[in-house]
C-alpha cells in the first residue's frame, strides 16, 4: 500500500493513531526500539538530561 493511502485513512479516521508505521521495516525498526527500551525510562531520561 502506498504512503499517501495510508496517510488519507488516518486523515479520515475519526480517532487516528498517534504513529503511522507504513512499511514492515518500520514495525521492525519500532519492535527493536521497544525492545530496547520497553518502558521508555532510557528515551525519558535522554530527553531530561540535556533539555531539564
Amino acid at each position: 500500500m502506498e504512503v499517501a493511502t495510508i496517510f488519507l485513512d488516518a486523515a479520515k479516521n475519526e480517532h487516528p493513531p498517534l504513529r503511522i508505521r507504513t512499511s514492515k521495516w518500520a514495525e521492525d525498526f519500532c519492535n527493536l526500539k521497544i525492545q530496547a527500551d520497553h518502558d521508555r525510562t532510557k528515551l525519558v531520561q535522554q530527553i531530561k538530561k540535556p533539555f531539564l
